[in-house]
C-alpha cells in the first residue's frame, strides 16, 4: 500500500519541497494546497528561498518584485540564492520587445532614497527610474536581500538589444526613439540613445556600483557595500561553450574584497585596457587579503586572442592568501605562453601566498599540477581523464560480463584513449599528431614521397609538447626531425620541383634556418606573437626577415601585416628612418610580383609601402590617413594591373594623434578630395568600404577618368558597393518620410471632415427641422461620401505634393557626412528629470504645429482654406484682398448662401460648434432639402 505523502513526517517533507526542480511558482501553489504543506514551506523553505532575475523578459517582470519589496523589505531576508539569467530584446523580433514600466509616485520617491543611501551613481539611479533596462534593477534589489548567499549573473549579455546590422530603425523603434534624421543615420542615432540605458564606467550596473577605497594608497575594496553583498559567500559569471561572452577581468577585482566571500568562479575572462584600480595595479594591504578559498579563474574562449594578463594573475596570487582549491585556464592566450616552466612558476607563487591552506595536488594551472612527490606535472589533468576513461573501460566491461546488460550500456563499451599534442598549429587547426610528422618524416627519409612538391608551414601560432619537433624559444636545434627531414628534400629538388610557403610571426632569424630559403615562393609575416610591442622594435625585425628572404629570387608574393605605432608624436622621426629602411629592402625584392599591405595599417596610417618594379598584383588594407593618401594619388604605380583597396575610417584619437604631428587631418573623408591621381593603366580595380566612408571625395570619380579600360564588372562592383551603402542609409530615413505624410495626410482629412460636419449641421438647423432618429445615419453617409469625391478629386493633388516634398526634404541631406560631425542630444541625467518624468500619469500633449509646410501657390492655400473663392472673385483672408479670377475647377455657390460664408469665416476662428439660429432680424432663407449645400468647399 502506497504511503500518503501527507502521513510523512517533516523532516522527509521538508526535503522534498526543497528539491531543485521545484520553482518558486511550484513553491507557492504547495503552500496553498494544504496547512502541513503551509507550515513547513514558511518554516524550512521560505527562509532561503532561490530566485531567477530574468532580464528583460517579456514574461519574467523583475521590477514586479521589487515594487513588492519597497511594500513588504521583510520577504527580501527570505532570499539567499540569485540567478541571473538574459533574456534581451531582440531588433527584428516585436514578439521579445519588453515593455516600460511606470513608478507610483510614493514609489519614486523610495527609490531615490534608497540610491542615495547606496551611493548609487546617477546612472543607475537614472535607468532604474526610466523602466527601460531591467539589469539595472538587480543593484537595487540587493538592497533588501541581507541573507544573500549565492549571486550567479550567468552569461552576461550587456547589450539592451540584440541588434543587427540592418535592424538599426527598428531598434530605435522598439526604444521608443523618435529618428531625427538631422541629426545623423539610424546606426549614430541607435549608438548615441542606447548608451542611456547602460553602465557609466563598467560592463554591468552591478559592477557600476562597487566603488573603492584608495585614500591610504591602497585597493581597499567596494566603499559601501549592499546588504545582498556584505553576507555574500558564493560568485559565479560566464558559461564555457560556443555561446561565451567576453567579460573584462578588471570588472572582477572588488569581488576579491567582498568580506564573506569563499568561492569566486568566473569564465570567460579578457584583459583590455588598464584601469585606475585593476587588478594588476593593485599593491595589497597586509591588513587586506581576499578571505576567497575556492578560485576558478578560465580566459576567453580555447582559440582567441584574448586572455587574463600574466600580470593580473600574479596580483591575484598576492592577495589570495587562504586559497584551498585553484583552477586557471589561460591556455589560448597570445599575451601569455603556456610552457611547463611558466605555469610551474606561477603555480610555486600561489604556494608561496597560500602556503598553509592550499594543498599542492588541489591546483591546477592550465591543466598542470603537483604530484604526491612534489613534482610538476603539465598533464596532470589530461592523465586525470585518462584514468577516468580507463574506469569507465574497466566498469563496461564488467557489465558486459553481466547477461542482463542493458542497450543503453551496450553503447558505452567504447573508449577512446587520446594524447593530445599540438605542432604548427593554425587557430583553426590544432589537432596534428606528433606520430603523422615522425611518420612523414620517415617516409621522406626514404624516399616514398615523389610526389612531395610544396610545403605550407604556418607559424603563426604554435603549442608544442616535444621540444625535438618545435626548436624554438629556449630550445635548441635536434638531429633528424620533421623540418630537418624537409628541408633536405628540397635541397635535393629544383625550384620548379618544390616550393616553400611560410606564414610567421616576426620571429628571429633562426626560423629561416630550418628552411631552405631558395625555394620560398609565397611569405606572409605578422606581428609577433604574443607580445605587443613597439612599432621601432618590430620593423628591425622586419627588414632582416625580408633581407634572409631576398636571396631567394622565387619570392612571389608578399604579405605584410605590422602592429600599431604607439600614439607619441614625439618618437615619430626614429620610426620614419626605419620605415624608410623597410621601403628600401621591399623595393629590392625584384620577383615579387603579388604585394599585400593588410593589419589595420602597417606602422604607421601616414605610411605608403610602395611596391617593387615587378609587381602586378596591390593590395592595401586597413586605416588611411590624407598623407598617405596625397602620396597614393602623386604615385603613378607603374605596372599595376589588379589593384585591390579595402579602407577604414580614420578615428578620432588617431586625428588627434595626427594633428600632433602637424600632419594633414580632415573631420571628414567626404570633405577631403585629391584633385588629381596619377595612377592608370589598371586591368582590375576591386574596392570595399565600411559603413562610413573611408575614400576621397573624387578617388572613384578621377580612378574611373584615368583608367576607361576597366572591364564592366569592376564597375559593376564600384556601383554596387556604393548602390548598398545609399540603400541602407535610406532605408533607415523611409519610416520618418511615411510619418511626415501619414501626419500631413490625417491633417487635411480631419480639417475637410469637420468642414463637412459643421456645414450638414448648419444646413440642417437652417431647415428648423426637429432631429430626427438617423440624423446620425445621414450625416455618416453624406459626410463619407463626399470626403471621398473630394479626396479623389482634389486632396490627392496636395497629399501628393506633401509626400514629394518629404522625400526631397530627406533625400537632399547630405549623405556623405560623418555621424560624428552632427551633434548629438545630450543624455538626460537624474538631476535634471523631475519625477513627473517616472510616476505613471496621463500626459495630455497636443500637436499645434499645423502649419508646418506651407505652399505659396494659391492652389495650396485654397485647400487650406486660407482662400475662399466667390463667383469670379477670389478672396485671400490673410492678406484681406480680392482678386479676379476664371471659373477653371470651381464650383458657384448660390448668392443665398453668402450668409452662411460670414458664419463660416466666425466659425473657423472658434471652433466651438455653437448652434447657429440665423441673425438677428432674418429668419433666413427658405428651408432646403436635408443635405450639403450644392458647392463642394475645399478645407484642407
Amino acid at each position: 500500500m502506497v504511503t500518503s505523502i501527507l502521513s510523512l513526517p517533516n523532516e522527509i517533507l521538508s526535503q522534498i519541497l526543497r528539491d531543485e526542480c521545484l520553482s518558486n511558482g511550484d513553491l507557492g501553489r504547495a503552500e496553498c494546497t494544504c496547512r502541513l504543506f503551509q507550515a513547513n514551506i514558511q518554516e524550512y523553505i521560505a527562509p532561503r528561498r532561490r530566485y531567477t532575475f530574468w532580464v528583460d523578459a517579456v514574461d519574467q517582470p523583475a521590477w514586479r518584485l521589487v515594487r513588492h519589496l519597497l511594500v513588504n523589505p521583510k520577504l527580501g531576508e527570505q532570499f539567499v540564492e540569485i540567478n541571473v539569467k538574459w533574456k534581451r530584446r531582440t531588433a527584428g523580433d516585436k514578439e521579445t520587445w519588453t515593455k516600460d514600466w511606470k513608478w507610483k509616485r510614493k514609489e519614486v520617491s523610495r527609490i531615490r532614497k534608497l540610491t542615495t543611501r547606496w551611493k548609487m551613481n546617477t546612472r543607475t539611479a537614472y535607468n532604474i527610474l526610466r523602466g527601460k533596462n531591467s539589469e539595472a534593477l538587480l543593484p537595487l534589489l540587493l538592497c533588501f536581500t541581507p541573507n544573500l548567499k549565492s549571486l550567479d549573473l550567468g552569461n552576461i549579455n550587456r547589450d539592451i538589444m540584440d541588434c543587427g546590422r540592418s535592424e538599426h530603425a527598428q531598434a530605435l523603434e522598439a526604444l521608443g526613439v523618435d529618428i531625427n534624421y538631422e541629426i545623423g543615420s539610424a546606426p549614430g542615432i541607435y549608438s548615441s540613445e542606447s548608451q542611456m540605458f547602460m553602465p557609466d564606467n563598467h560592463q554591468l550596473f552591478f559592477f557600476d556600483n562597487l566603488e573603492y577605497q584608495n585614500e591610504s594608497g591602497f585597493n581597499e575594496g567596494p566603499r559601501k557595500l549592499p546588504p545582498g553583498l556584505s553576507n555574500l559567500e558564493h560568485f559565479s559569471l560566464g558559461v564555457q561553450g560556443k555561446d561565451e561572452t567576453p567579460f573584462n577581468t578588471q570588472d572582477l577585482f572588488p569581488v576579491f574584497c567582498f568580506p564573506k566571500i569563499k568561492s569566486i568562479y568566473a569564465s570567460g575572462l579578457i584583459d583590455n585596457g588598464d584601469d585606475m584600480y585593476s587588478i594588476a595595479r593593485y599593491t595589497p594591504n597586509s591588513r587586506k587579503i581576499s578571505p576567497v578559498k575556492h578560485l576558478t579563474l578560465k580566459s576567453y574562449g580555447r582559440e582567441r586572442s584574448t586572455s587574463i594578463r600574466l600580470d593580473s594573475i600574479k596580483r591575484i596570487a598576492r592577495i589570495t592568501r587562504n586559497l584551498e582549491t585553484l583552477v586557471i585556464g589561460n591556455k589560448s592566450s597570445r599575451v601569455y605562453y603556456s610552457t611547463k616552466k611558466r605555469d610551474e612558476k606561477l603555480a610555486r607563487r600561489f604556494l608561496k601566498y597560500s602556503k598553509d591552506t592550499l594543498d599542492p595536488t588541489r591546483l591546477r594551472i592550465n591543466g598542470g599540477s603537483f604530484t604526491n612527490a612534489g613534482e610538476y606535472d603539465e598533464d596532470a589533468e589530461k592523465r586525470e581523464g585518462l584514468a577516468r576513461r580507463q574506469r569507465l573501460f574497466e566498469q563496461t566491461q564488467t557489465r558486459l560480463r553481466n547477461p542482463n546488460v542493458s542497450t543503453d550500456e551496450l553503447h558505452s563499451r567504447i573508449c577512446l584513449l587520446e594524447v593530445e599534442s599540438g605542432f604548427l598549429s593554425d587557430w583553426s587547426h590544432s589537432n596534428e599528431r606528433e606520430d603523422v610528422l615522425r611518420h612523414i618524416s620517415e617516409e621522406i627519409e626514404r624516399g616514398w614521397a615523389p610526389k612531395f612538391k610544396a610545403l605550407h608551414l604556418k607559424f603563426r601560432s604554435y603549442v608544442s609538447r616535444d621540444r625535438g619537433l618545435a626548436p624554438f624559444d629556449e630550445a635548441t636545434r635536434p638531429g633528424p626531425d620533421f623540418l630537418a627531414a624537409v628541408k633536405k628534400y628540397s635541397e635535393r629538388k629544383s625550384p620548379h620541383e618544390f616550393s616553400l610557403r611560410i606564414e610567421m610571426n616576426v620571429q628571429n632569424t633562426e626560423l629561416f634556418d630550418l628552411c631552405d630559403i631558395g625555394k620560398l615562393t609565397n611569405l606572409q609575416l605578422d606581428s609577433r606573437f604574443g607580445k605587443f610591442s613597439e612599432a621601432e622594435n618590430e620593423l628591425e625585425n622586419f627588414i632582416n626577415l625580408l633581407a634572409i628572404a631576398s636571396i631567394s629570387g622565387q619570392l612571389k608574393f608578399l604579405t605584410l601585416g605590422g602592429n600599431h605605432y604607439k600614439r607619441k608624436a614625439k618618437r615619430l622621426d626614429s620610426l620614419w628612418d626605419s620605415l624608410d629602411a623597410l621601403q628600401n629592402v621591399v623595393s629590392g625584392l625584384k620577383s615579387v610580383t603579388s604585394l599585400t599591405v593588410k593589419h589595420g595599417y602597417l606602422f604607421h596610417p601616414s605610411f605608403l609601402l610602395l611596391p617593387p618594379e615587378n609587381v602586378k598584383v596591390l593590395s592595401y588594407m586597413g586605416i588611411m590617413s590624407p598623407c598617405w593618401w596625397r602620396k597614393f594619388a602623386k604615385h603613378p604605380f607603374t605596372g599595376i594591373e589588379r589593384l585591390y583597396l579595402s579602407c577604414d575610417s580614420i578615428d578620432s584619437h588617431e586625428i588627434k594623434s595626427l594633428g600632433i604631428a602637424d600632419e594633414e587631418t580632415c573631420a571628414s573623408f567626404t570633405d577631403f578630395r585629391l584633385g588629381e591621381l596619377e595612377v592608370s593603366g589598371l586591368k582590375w580595380l576591386s574596392v570595399s568600404e565600411s559603413q562610413n566612408s573611408a575614400y576621397p571625395a573624387d578617388f572613384f570619380e578621377q580612378i574611373l577618368k584615368n583608367n576607361p579600360q576597366l572591364p564592366p564588372y569592376c564597375l559593376q562592383a564600384i556601383v554596387k558597393n556604393k548602390r548598398d551603402l545609399f540603400t541602407e542609409n535610406m532605408k533607415a530615413k523611409i519610416p520618418q518620410i511615411v510619418s511626415s505624410c501619414g501626419k500631413e495626410l490625417n491633417k487635411q482629412l480631419t480639417k475637410a471632415l469637420e468642414g463637412y460636419t459643421q456645414d450638414f449641421a448648419t444646413a440642417f438647423l437652417r431647415q428648423q427641422k426637429p432631429l430626427q432618429m438617423d440624423f446620425e445615419k445621414v450625416i455618416t453617409n453624406s459626410s463619407l461620401k463626399l470626403l471621398t469625391q473630394q479626396f479623389e478629386n482634389e486632396h490627392a493633388l496636395s497629399f501628393v505634393k506633401s509626400c514629394a516634398e518629404a522625400i526631397r526634404k530627406q533625400i537632399g541631406q547630405d549623405e556623405g557626412k560623418n555621424n560624428a560631425d552632427k551633434k548629438l542630444p545630450g543624455n538626460p541625467s537624474l538631476d535634471e528629470s523631475s519625477d513627473s518624468d517616472f510616476f505613471d500619469v496621463d500626459e495630455d500633449s497636443s500637436d499645434d504645429s499645423d502649419d508646418d509646410d506651407e505652399f505659396e501657390d494659391y492652389e495650396t492655400r485654397w485647400a487650406r482654406g486660407e482662400v475662399s473663392y466667390e463667383g469670379n472673385v477670389m478672396t485671400d483672408r490673410s492678406q484681406g484682398t480680392a482678386l479676379p479670377v476664371s471659373d477653371e475647377s470651381t464650383d458657384i455657390a448660390d448668392e443665398s448662401d453668402e450668409e452662411d460664408d460670414d458664419y463660416d469665416d466666425d466659425d473657423e476662428e472658434s471652433n466651438d460648434n455653437t448652434d447657429y439660429t440665423g441673425s438677428d432680424g432674418d429668419p433666413g432663407s427658405p428651408p432646403a432639402p436635408v443635405g450639403f449645400p450644392s458647392f463642394r468647399r475645399r478645407y484642407i
